[in-house]
C-alpha cells in the first residue's frame, strides 16, 4: 500500500530519535529507514548523550522526559565539542503532556528547535522539510520577504493525497519565490493543522477522540491509511495570500475539503478544557492567529496570521 509520504532528500542524512516511548520510536525509526535515513535510537538520557558524541549526527528527535529546554542534553557540555554540526532538534509534546508544557513549549521557544504535536506523519514531514532547507542554505543565502502582494491557489484531488503530503514542498517553494524565511516555520505549522484538519476529518471523517495515547495515535494512522487508499473521491483547496505592510505583513490561508463537514462548536468548546491530546492541532492555529473562521458546516476555514518584522528574530529562532 502505497504511504502518504513527505518529499524525499538526502538519504545520508543521520536522525537521533530519544524517547522514553517504545511503541514510538520504533514506529517512527522504521518509517525513516524505508525512507533512506539512517536513524539511532536512545530511551535514557546517558544513552543518549553517548550517541550524540559518537555520532555525526544532523538531526535530533527528542521528547518530554529528555527535554533540551531542562538543560538535560542541550547545556550539556559535551554537545557542543562532540556534535558541533548538529543544528536543528525537533522537540515533541506527547499525549500525556500537560497544557502548561505545551504553553511553555509556545512561549520560549528554544534556539534551533522545533515544537511539534506528537504526530508521527507531521514528524516524519518536518524532517523531510528542515533537511532540505539546510541542504538549500549550504549553496545559497536567504532573501527576504518580498515587499510585494501575492496569492496562490491549489488543488489536489485524492489520488495525489494517496501519494504525498505535498505542504513541506509549497512552503519550501515559497520560500523560494517570496523569501518566505523569517515567518516560514509559523505558516509551517499552520497550514500543516489546517490541512490535516481538512483531510482527517473532513475527507476521510476520522475520530479524533481515538487518540489519547501513543499506541491510539499509531492505530490511528493505520486505520487513516486504510481509508486514504479506499477513498474513491475528494479533493482539498489551499489559498494564501500575503499583504504586506509597513511594519511586516498578513498573510490569509484559505482550505476548503469537498466533505460533509464537522460541528464546530464541539470542537471549540472542547478546546475550552482541552486536557487529552485531541484537538490540540486546532488550538495551536487559534494561539498563533490574529483569526480563525469556518464556514457554516465545518469544510472550510479561513486562517489570519500577522507578522511583524520586530518578530523576525524570534521566528528565526526555529528556522536556523
Amino acid at each position: 500500500m502505497p504511504r502518504n509520504n513527505p518529499v524525499p532528500v538526502s538519504v545520508s542524512a543521520r536522525i537521533l530519535i530519544a524517547s522514553p516511548n517504545q511503541t514510538f520510536t520504533e514506529t517512527l525509526q522504521n518509517n525513516l529507514v524505508n525512507q533512506g535515513y539512517l536513524v539511532f535510537i536512545a530511551h535514557e538520557h546517558k544513552e543518549a548523550l553517548g550517541l550524540i558524541a559518537a555520532q555525526d549526527l544532523d538531526l535530533i528527535v527528542t521528547a518530554p522526559l529528555l527535554d533540551y529546554r531542562s538543560g538535560s542534553i542541550a547545556n550539556d557540555s559535551s554537545i557542543s565539542t562532540s556534535a558541533p554540526n548538529i543544528s536543528q532538534a525537533i522537540f515533541i509534546v506527547e499525549p500525556n503532556g500537560s497544557q502548561a508544557t505545551l504553553d511553555r513549549c509556545l512561549k520560549n521557544p528554544n534556539q534551533s528547535t522545533d515544537v511539534l504535536l506528537f504526530d508521527p506523519e507531521f514528524i516524519e514531514n518536518q524532517i523531510a522539510r528542515l533537511l532540505r532547507h539546510r541542504l538549500k542554505q549550504a549553496t545559497k543565502s536567504p532573501t527576504e520577504l518580498r515587499a510585494c502582494q501575492w496569492a496562490i491557489a491549489m488543488q489536489f484531488n485524492i489520488e495525489g493525497l494517496r501519494l504525498m503530503n505535498p505542504i513541506p514542498a509549497i512552503i519550501d517553494e515559497l520560500t523560494e519565490l517570496h523569501g518566505l524565511h523569517g515567518p516560514r516555520e509559523m505558516i509551517f505549522t499552520i497550514v500543516s493543522e489546517l490541512f490535516t484538519n481538512a483531510l482527517d476529518h473532513g475527507l476521510l471523517r476520522m475520530d479524533s477522540l481515538q487518540k489519547q495515547t501513543p499506541e491510539d495515535f499509531l492505530h490511528f494512522y493505520e486505520l487513516r491509511q486504510e481509508r486514504l487508499n479506499s477513498a474513491m473521491s475528494g479533493k482539498i483547496e489551499i489559498a494564501i495570500d500575503y499583504i504586506p505592510k509597513s511594519d511586516g505583513g498578513q498573510f490569509i490561508v484559505d482550505v476548503q475539503d469537498s466533505g460533509e463537514g464537522f460541528n464546530i462548536d464541539d470542537i471549540f468548546s472542547d478546546l475550552n478544557n482541552n486536557q487529552s491530546f485531541f484537538g490540540r492541532g486546532i488550538q495551536l492555529v487559534t494561539q498563533l492567529c490574529s483569526s480563525i473562521e469556518f464556514n457554516a458546516c465545518g469544510n472550510r476555514v479561513k486562517a489570519v496570521y500577522d507578522w511583524y518584522h520586530k518578530q523576525k528574530d524570534q521566528d528565526n529562532l526555529c528556522a536556523s
